[in-house]
């Protein structure tokens, strides 16, 4: 499995973790906007693995544009969704330094 999967699936674990935490927690809007968040944050990382760059823009901002005034959802909730992605990138980085030591070092 490479570093980019790690990061895709850490993220979309915390993610799915955090939006299940927070539906029980406060209220199930919430929740879904945690979700929300963490599935763009998920797409992106996707897209950034493919090198799809405008798309990934354009699907960000046309996906934050539609939250923020449908009300559906606190946008709040949605940006803390988007931390996912940090969160995976660390987990994974963690992960790979603890248990994979050998992995990317020079050979000599």
């Amino acid at each position: 499995m490479s570093i980019e999967d790690s990061v895709l699936a850490a993220s979309s674990v915390i993610g799915a973790v955090a939006a299940i935490a927070v539906a029980c927690k406060w209220d199930l809007p919430t929740g879904v906007g945690v979700a929300l968040g963490t599935a763009l944050a998920v797409v992106n990382l996707y897209w950034l693995k493919k090198g799809a760059m405008l798309g990934r823009y354009a699907l960000l901002a046309l996906a934050l544009y539609a939250i923020f005034m449908s009300h559906f959802t606190p946008f709040v909730a949605v940006l803390a969704g988007l931390l996912a992605a940090p969160a995976g990138l660390m987990v994974a980085v963690i992960f790979n330094v603890l248990w994979k030591p050998n992995s990317g070092s020079p050979t000599s």
